[in-house]
């Protein structure tokens, strides 16, 4: 639960517009606004399937064993 937190606002800072890139690069406000919301999703999407699926594995019963 904490990581998904944190890797949520560690990508929400690195994807503010200016920090670590602005796309459009000569796109106005609202533009750049919108692009950098999409791919925060994205990654956030792609990084929490990863996540999951990483997590599920491991309760899955293929590396650890399942105790009732």
């Amino acid at each position: 639960m904490w990581a998904c937190f944190f890797i949520s606002f560690i990508l929400f800072v690195l994807l503010t517009p200016g920090i670590l890139l602005r796309l459009p690069p000569k796109g106005g406000k609202l533009t750049v606004a919108i692009v950098h919301g999409i791919v925060l999703v994205v990654l956030l999407r792609i990084i929490m399937w990863y996540y999951k699926k990483s997590y599920e594995g491991l309760r899955g019963g293929g590396v650890m064993p399942q105790f009732m």
